[in-house]
């Protein structure tokens, strides 16, 4: 909207002038509405400003966090509680303000599960474990597929040969994390170790037919035993 102004200048010795016709536009400049606090858990993604104009610049600051494809409505994720200010100017007038968002992070404090391991072999099962601060924390587990295998802070698994991918989700009521262990079982098969094994006395018997070369074996006691190859020696 535009306002005209008359303005009336008088000196010390009461001379007076008159100034008519003085315009002023106001500008109606309205960057959206941006809703503070906001609470989010940790790991989510929240939209910071949905009502923004993309016909106004913003700047935001700190940036770290924000994918800024669109920068009158960027895209968080962020890992602690954050404040930013954001700087709106409008290209047509020049009209600048300055607002400001807080971000509220919640975690589920010391949440954290079994670390990546390799191992050989699988006799017996293997236990992955998953912990967090407090007692009102539920863990679920799930396979690579997105299944459930399990509840609780701990599970007993079978992995295949291979790489082998657990899930546990950590819930506390008002947020539910991830984190993951991979497992990697070996492939290791030193050959057929059977026992015990019959022979005729003075007859030549192989220990291991099935065994691998690419292995290293160490046979103890050794006494009768032709070594030449140990993965499969002759008793």
């Amino acid at each position: 909207t535009d306002t005209r102004y008359t303005v009336i200048g008088r000196n010390e010795t009461g001379c007076t002038d008159t100034i008519s016709g003085i315009r002023v536009r106001f500008v109606n400049f309205n960057p959206g509405q941006f809703t503070t606090p906001l609470n989010i858990c940790k790991g989510d993604t929240v939209e910071l400003h949905p009502t923004g104009n993309p016909a106004f610049q913003y700047q935001w600051s700190p940036s770290a966090g924000l994918n800024l494809d669109k920068p009158y409505n960027p895209v968080a994720v962020l890992s602690q509680t954050t404040r930013f200010l954001i700087t709106i100017t409008d290209p047509a007038t020049g009209c600048i303000k300055e607002r400001t968002i807080e971000v509220n992070v919640n975690s589920i404090e010391g949440f954290k599960a079994s670390n990546d391991t390799s191992i050989c072999t699988t006799a017996g099962g293997l236990t992955l474990r998953a912990d967090a601060n407090g007692n009102n924390v539920n863990f679920r587990w799930l396979n690579a597929a997105g299944t459930q295998i399990g509840t609780g802070k701990t599970i007993s698994v079978n992995p295949a040969v291979g790489a082998n991918l657990y899930i546990v989700e950590a819930s506390n009521g008002t947020c539910t994390q991830k984190d993951t262990v991979k497992v990697t079982l070996a492939d290791f098969k030193p050959g057929d170790l059977t026992s015990p094994q019959s022979a005729c006395a003075g007859s030549p018997l192989q220990l291991n037919p099935k065994g691998n070369p690419a292995y290293t074996y160490a046979w103890s006691p050794t006494i009768g035993l032709d070594l030449t190859n140990p993965h499969n020696p002759v008793a």
